[in-house]
């Protein structure tokens, strides 16, 4: 039915201005950390409200195209959007969606000109908050692996360190694979510091563990969101965009591993302790490890510029994700089915709570599921591969990125299914999930 002929009556101008605010919309989406589908639900919607029945909104990994094909006679408009840059800002998306809410009430010159404050207003947070947020996310990845205070404070110090670096090499312009290896390198220095000074001697720093240490660094920089997110794509029929988004993550975590053994290799130089262990154990106190999933869910929440009010429940959704991981594991499921049944509470729990919070529901979803994120075990993997003489030494390792790929998988069918019964057992099926369910109609068309 997609390809059936239609003569459209739209005149120039106004299919023009349509056109070009769904491509628009749809890309703001993307970069604002919404998925392929809601991008194209969110350009259909736009194209539905003001008279364009023949429209085609094609998302990707990189770019939106949005055409309205009105007949032989006629050119058909159409407009290509880039998504390159990527950032989280769950505040602005959250003002997009009210906007798209509106729509039946606004003209087309209405919704460009709120769409225009939308997309030019100030970020919510200053450039020191997300520094401080990233210090809470090292914190409490410290405090779930069992870190006692020398760890806590000196993932604080790391993963503060790391986000600067980053935010410097962003602004001088080098790519994010560099960026990668300069923020991997940060904790690893400070591990081989506490090797030294351990090996020296001091007593001060016999009992800390580098690989908590470098664990807490590396967790924020590891692309875990990325798989679930290729997941979630491949889920949703974008399988283009899936294989884009798992080469980039796989690229990004080779720059990591990168980052480690360039500065192991440098101290084995100077004679320094230069083997690192990537294992770190998950401490076995209930309390401690559902503190440290409050503490993971707080940083990344409040570094994705989620509104103050919208804290508190992010927060609880990523407790209430890790209580029913663990108590998943503890009825005997793996690590996968454990994390698809915590994701399936934390989306539902989410669309129940989106409109009391004032937030968009994806952003509660991202914050709950995020101390569930697969970037240890990636990192494990990878980092095994690296180290490992011969393929055959690297067997364990590809069990490792095969985990993760389990859990990634799992947490993407959780959210997936969480969020489709919430909206129907809480009334919120509406206008919105009938262009999600065209949405995914239009992957399976265009990404085939």
């Amino acid at each position: 039915m997609t390809l059936r002929e239609i003569e459209e009556e739209a005149d120039d101008r106004h299919s023009r201005a349509v056109v070009d605010l769904a491509g628009r919309v749809a890309a703001l989406i993307l970069t604002t950390g919404g998925s392929c589908a809601d991008a194209t639900a969110a350009g259909l919607q736009v194209c539905h409200r003001y008279g364009l029945a023949s429209v085609h909104v094609d998302a990707t990994f990189a770019s939106v195209i949005v055409s309205h094909h009105r007949g032989l006679e006629r050119d058909a408009n159409t407009v290509l959007r880039t998504a390159s840059v990527r950032a989280p800002d769950y505040a602005r998306l959250t003002e997009l969606q009210r906007l798209l809410d509106r729509l039946p009430h606004l003209e087309i010159g209405e919704a460009r000109s709120e769409f225009n404050q939308v997309l030019t207003g100030s970020r919510r947070y200053r450039r020191w908050v997300m520094t401080a947020a990233a210090a809470i996310l090292g914190v409490g990845v410290a405090i779930v692996l069992g870190g006692g205070w020398a760890e806590i404070a000196l993932a604080c110090f790391t993963t503060a360190a790391v986000d600067l670096a980053l935010h410097a090499t962003t602004r001088r312009g080098l790519p994010q694979f560099f960026g990668q290896i300069t923020g991997a390198a940060i904790p690893t220095v400070v591990a081989v510091a506490v090797m030294a000074l351990a090996k020296s001697g001091v007593d001060e720093v016999a009992d800390i563990s580098p690989s908590i240490v470098v664990a807490a660094g590396i967790v924020a920089l590891l692309a875990g969101l990325s798989v679930v997110n290729a997941a979630q794509d491949a889920i949703d029929g974008f399988l283009i965009t899936a294989g884009a988004r798992i080469f980039n993550v796989a690229v990004m975590t080779l720059g990591i591993v990168l980052g480690i053994l360039v500065v192991l290799w440098g101290g084995d130089l100077l004679g320094l302790p230069a083997y690192l262990n990537p294992s770190a154990p998950v401490s076995a106190n209930l309390l401690r490890t559902a503190v440290g999933a409050a503490l993971i869910a707080l940083g990344f929440a409040l570094g994705s510029h989620t509104r103050l009010s919208a804290l508190a429940w992010s927060t609880g959704l990523g407790v209430l994700s890790w209580l029913a991981y663990v108590g998943a594991q503890g009825l005997g499921l793996g690590a996968g089915s454990a994390a698809g049944v915590a994701a399936t509470v934390a989306a539902f729990a989410a669309q129940a709570v989106s409109a009391r919070a004032r937030m968009a529901s994806v952003g509660l979803i991202t914050a709950g599921v995020v101390p569930l994120l697969p970037g240890s075990m990636v990192y494990r993997g990878l980092y095994g591969i690296v180290r490992a003489d011969s393929l055959f030494d690297g067997g364990p390792a590809l069990l490792e990125l095969l985990g993760a790929g389990a859990v990634a998988i799992g947490i993407a069918m959780g959210v997936s299914l969480g969020t489709w019964v919430g909206r129907g057992t809480t009334g919120r099926r509406g206008q919105r999930s009938r262009f999600q369910r065209k949405a995914l109609h239009h992957a399976a068309v265009t990404e085939d």
